[in-house]
């Protein structure tokens, strides 16, 4: 088995556990958002009353990350984004499945998403297929045994995969954005004054 069919099958297999996804799409800056895995792909909700829409366009492409308890990042990927059309049986079966999984919702989600919300399929590149000779003849090495690629994978979907030595040194850090909540303190600042004591 491939490096590349490894990476696939991982950013497969995180997806499907993932309730949130760091997602820029057509290169803006990341956004955490709220998503589910459905099927055979990841849908995000957006729109009045939900999470905030970051600039999905359909027939697009976005870049996802995912990552573990503790921020680090675990796998990138490029994926298709298309927005599910509304009204169609497509759409009615989705946000079925994603009401269950809305957190402290109120009334009737679905119908709230029907007037004022998209949903967004955010597909996740497939892995590929391994031919039945092949895997039958095949005898996995120690290193082709591991399910987690040791080296980064870059293909036509812009899939990567990030673990052991294929980190970089960089912290991957995000610039800070601007912002109006944001001003230079003048002075330092103090609660109050601490008057000296003077020793006798």
């Amino acid at each position: 088995m491939t490096d590349e069919a490894n990476a696939r099958r991982l950013a497969a297999a995180v997806a499907q556990k993932a309730a949130i996804a760091w997602i820029a799409p057509n290169n803006a800056p990341e956004r955490a958002l709220w998503c589910v895995w459905v099927d055979d792909a990841l849908y995000v909700v957006c729109g009045d009353g939900e999470q905030r829409d970051p600039g999905f366009v359909d027939g697009e492409t976005a870049t996802v990350v995912h990552r573990g308890d503790h921020g680090g990042r675990i796998v990138q990927y490029g994926a298709a984004v298309t927005l599910v059309p509304h009204p169609s049986p497509q759409w009615d079966g989705i946000a079925a499945a994603l009401a269950p999984k809305r957190l402290n919702a109120t009334g009737d989600t679905v119908a709230r998403w029907a007037d004022g919300c998209r949903i967004w399929r955010i597909a996740v590149p497939e892995a590929p297929e391994t031919p039945e000779e092949e895997t039958a003849d095949e005898t996995p090495t120690e290193a082709e045994d591991s399910t987690v690629p040791t080296e980064p994978v870059v293909d036509g979907s812009a899939l990567t995969v990030l673990v052991g030595r294929s980190l970089p040194d960089d912290d991957l850090a995000a610039p800070v954005r601007p912002s109006t909540a944001a001003r230079p303190t003048r002075k330092p600042f103090r609660l109050h004054r601490v008057k000296r004591r003077h020793r006798s």
